[in-house]
């Protein structure tokens, strides 16, 4: 497996198990339908792959809910229930489809704005740190 690979399983199991109407695994040019789940890796240590010792390897991706164009007060109101739903959905997938050891940790900031190729949305972003098995390969 690969670790794009997980991030597309991420954002299958995103879209299968949330109201989201879509998850991009690659970043579009802009955003048209809401809410949608934009998914990108963040950090990672690849420490150890690099000395040699590849047992497991930790990622952080960023899952970024755009829940509406505009900050609105009823925006709230549509982001505040993907809290539980990604939750939800990656707990209950925890290794996305085998391409991963486990999800091990899910944090967010919001619901308020968040800004998307120089546009203000309003959403949620979320951090989900996935553990890999020793067969993963960092391709992207």
């Amino acid at each position: 497996m690969t670790i794009a690979t997980a991030l597309t399983q991420m954002a299958s199991i995103l879209e299968t198990n949330t109201d989201a109407v879509r998850a991009y695994a690659n970043p579009p040019e802009s955003l048209a339908e809401f809410p949608c789940f934009v998914l990108e890796w963040l950090r990672g240590d690849l420490g150890m792959a690099a000395a040699g010792d590849t047992s497991q390897q930790l990622l952080t991706a960023v899952v970024a809910l755009y829940a509406n164009r505009q900050v609105l007060a009823t925006s709230s109101a549509v982001a505040r229930p993907f809290i539980t739903s990604v939750f939800e959905a990656l707990v209950g997938n925890a290794t996305l489809n085998g391409a991963a050891l486990v999800v091990e940790d899910i944090r967010f900031e919001g619901p308020g704005q968040i800004d998307y190729a120089g546009q203000q949305y309003f959403g949620i972003r979320f951090e989900v740190d996935v553990l890999f098995k020793d067969d993963t390969t960092f391709a992207l």
